[in-house]
């Protein structure tokens, strides 16, 4: 079951937004899985100019885009930043957790608002191979 926030229930671009398969890579997890270890995937809408991940704090969620774009931003000493990768519809916010870490090195910004289903890291972090078939 796929739970969706009560303020996106109420966005008429939900329906848009609404399928996890809009999402490349999670289409093929989903696909690939079984399907009780994404009980807490969630539908989210994300707002432009959205800070999803500051640097060096703890990652909470990963993010699978549908329909928005979220930029990484390296954080330079001076506080400058520069755009080093961009994710939409083909990838994951967090791949980080996957890599067996705990936080991130760069800010995550929404760039284009639109919809992500997230998962708490705990999900992953605890059954990181709940996501293939027995």
């Amino acid at each position: 079951m796929i739970v969706v926030d009560e303020r996106v229930a109420k966005s008429s671009q939900m329906l848009i937004a609404a399928d996890p398969k809009q999402n490349q890579l999670l289409a093929a997890i989903l696909k690939n899985s079984n399907p009780g270890c994404f009980s807490k995937l969630a539908l989210v809408e994300l707002m432009l100019g959205d800070a999803i991940y500051e640097s060096g704090q703890p990652i909470e969620f990963v993010y699978f885009p549908t329909n928005c774009i979220i930029s990484l931003l390296n954080v330079m000493i001076s506080g400058q930043s520069a755009e080093i990768a961009v994710i939409g519809n083909e990838g994951m916010l967090g791949v980080t957790v996957v890599m067996g870490g705990d936080s991130t090195t760069n800010r995550a910004v929404v760039q284009s608002k639109g919809f992500a289903y997230r998962l708490p890291v705990a999900v992953v972090v605890t059954r990181p191979f709940a996501w293939q078939r027995a």
